[in-house]
């Protein structure tokens, strides 16, 4: 869509909220309302601003992962301007996690924190997340300038404006630190080809009896991060069972295949869900085998 034409879309949304800020899109949990602050010299903050969820059809899904993983954690990796983190509640999650490289974008968060109404549950990290081997260094994270969710600590891939920042370095067992047995974790990865670092870095959190995460994955980009997307899917296989996305269905059965084989992902760029083995046995059949 044309620059004006999402003008006029922003226009449009601002009359029908009854708001005088465009820098942000309002969403709901229950009886809660709060607003998701962006940035409008964004491109993407631009999108959000007059078009909501990016990703509305994942958003839905994410949703109902949350009912049923119960999470006691709530992981999100690449967080940008916090959809999937802040876009909505959790009403069992003891913490929430947000990670997010680009310093630039804290601003927003911290808006978006002060107005959600598990304020006091949300730890905003401004840092990457890595496989924890240079934790306390800083890695180059590359900033695109003009559509912020193609920021990536891969390197850049084409001519887009990239600005080059130093972010503090970490891993997500790390973070979470020591978590309870009775503890389950619901996660999303979305780092622009930094997953398999992301994942090798989360060995303990993946451990987790009751553990769920939706990951992006794509195969150029694993590459460009120096990762090999097989040695990827074999780590998460190792730990549980994983599922392509199909956005086909309006509930999770019916959005989802197992898949057996990394070649059962298509090239391009994909989202996979992983699950714990424990939590696979208790749901039963959830989608139909890639080979079935």
């Amino acid at each position: 869509m044309s620059r004006s034409g999402t003008l006029l879309k922003l226009a449009s949304r601002m009359l029908r909220e009854r708001t005088m800020d465009p820098a942000c899109f309002k969403v709901a949990w229950g009886p809660h309302r709060w607003r998701l602050a962006v940035n409008l010299k964004d491109q993407r903050g631009r999108f959000l601003a007059s078009h909501g969820f990016s990703q509305p059809s994942l958003m839905r899904l994410w949703k109902e992962l949350e009912q049923i993983c119960k999470p006691t954690i709530l992981l999100d990796v690449g967080a940008n301007y916090g959809e999937f983190g802040m876009g909505t509640g959790y009403p069992t999650a003891r913490d929430i996690f947000l990670v997010e490289g680009n310093r630039s974008l804290h601003e927003f968060l911290q808006k978006t924190k002060s107005r959600h109404p598990q304020a006091g549950k949300i730890h905003l990290i401004h840092a990457l997340a890595s496989d924890g081997l240079n934790s306390g260094t800083e890695g180059e994270l590359f900033v695109n300038s003009r559509w912020s969710g193609t920021s990536t600590a891969a390197g850049p891939t084409d001519s887009e404006a990239w600005e080059s920042q130093r972010v503090p370095m970490t891993s997500v067992d790390e973070i979470l630190g020591e978590v309870d047995a009775s503890d389950s974790l619901l996660f999303k990865i979305d780092v622009e080809g930094f997953e398999g670092k992301v994942l090798q870095g989360m060995r303990k959190a993946l451990e987790m009896k009751r553990c769920m995460g939706l990951i992006e994955f794509n195969h150029q980009n694993l590459k460009q991060a120096g990762t090999d997307p097989g040695e990827v899917f074999k780590g998460l296989q190792a730990k549980g069972d994983i599922y392509l996305i199909t956005e086909q269905g309006d509930s999770l059965r019916s959005s989802i295949r197992r898949v057996n084989e990394v070649f059962d992902i298509p090239d391009g760029k994909e989202d996979i869900l992983f699950i714990s083995r424990e939590l696979t046995q208790e749901l039963g059949d959830l989608g139909n085998d890639s080979k079935a």
